[in-house]
């Protein structure tokens, strides 16, 4: 009978979590559970160009991390607490961002592509020349944010929030933004009718 490794899902998520211990704070039940907690400690991570594809990161703690470059595809993180982060030009592509929270983020220049940011907190977030080729970012908060020259092609913007957003340049053909709220500060494209697209003004 061949060998198997035992657990091998579970092996897999507690290398993870070894890995990251190693450059970040761990989320507070598990820094606690190893007494590594300590109060105030304000959680700072750094990894330039690691690879956690397909990484199970749901409910981690990393606001302030510097993960630009980082190969992130495909990755869970539903979610997540990334505010301030620094995601210059990382690789999302994929991931599962679903109800994460990128409040300030960095992710200018950043892949991505088919990920789910639905009902992510992306408030003041920077998307600029962004690669957000239908990703899902329906009921996403997007007030403040900054989607100069970014590719929304094919993306679902149902419902979102788009506040005061700068999407000046923003490729948006194709894109769905039917029921997307904006008001007088929001900018948009040359030519771009939001009215024409389905969305919806507030006087706030």
């Amino acid at each position: 009978m061949p060998y198997r490794r035992p657990f091998p899902a579970l092996r897999s998520r507690f290398s993870l979590l070894i890995g990251l211990s190693l450059f970040c704070v761990l989320p507070p039940t598990l820094a606690a559970s190893r007494g590594q907690q300590r109060s105030n400690q304000t959680p700072v991570a750094t990894c330039v160009k690691c690879n956690f594809s397909q990484a199970n990161l749901a409910n981690f703690l990393l606001n302030g991390a510097n993960l630009s470059y980082t190969n992130l595809s495909g990755a869970y993180l539903y979610g997540t607490r990334l505010q301030q982060a620094n995601l210059t030009a990382a690789n999302l592509s994929r991931a599962n961002l679903n109800s994460s929270t990128l409040n300030g983020a960095n992710l200018s220049r950043a892949n991505l592509q088919q990920a789910d940011l639905s009902g992510a907190n992306l408030i003041s977030t920077n998307f600029a020349r962004a690669n957000l080729r239908r990703a899902r970012l329906a009921g996403a908060l997007m007030e403040k944010g900054q989607f100069i020259r970014a590719d929304l092609r094919g993306a679902d913007l149902r419902y979102a929030q788009l506040y005061r957003a700068n999407l000046q340049g923003a490729d948006l053909r194709g894109a769905n933004l039917r029921g997307a709220l904006y008001d007088n500060t929001t900018r948009f494209p040359v030519g771009f009718n939001p009215a024409a697209a389905g969305m919806l003004k507030s006087g706030l």
